[in-house]
């Protein structure tokens, strides 16, 4: 589900996230805040990776339909820290 709506965020920023790497954890990092994702930004040697954590989406919601939703959104911002636009005009339809 979550590669399918990044390949629809794609869609909308014509080439700038073709890089970006998707990643699901089942949690944050030990020293984070409980947190849905993250953005690690590209360095010379790897693509900016997008991360979801599993589990504290999955808490959240109820069915999914919540969870689609949410995923989006999760997307939609994450990508929109790496591109720069506001991630309501990312968020999949």
């Amino acid at each position: 589900m979550a590669a399918i709506l990044l390949a629809d965020i794609r869609l909308r920023v014509e080439g700038e996230l073709d890089t970006v790497v998707l990643t699901v954890d089942d949690i944050p990092p030990v020293d984070a805040d409980v947190e849905l994702g993250r953005v690690l930004p590209a360095t010379r040697d790897e693509p900016a990776v997008i991360v979801l954590h599993r589990l504290p989406i999955a808490q959240r919601c109820t069915d999914e339909l919540d969870l689609a939703d949410l995923i989006a959104d999760v997307l939609a911002d994450q990508a929109a820290l790496l591109c720069g636009r506001d991630p309501d005009e990312l968020r999949p339809r």
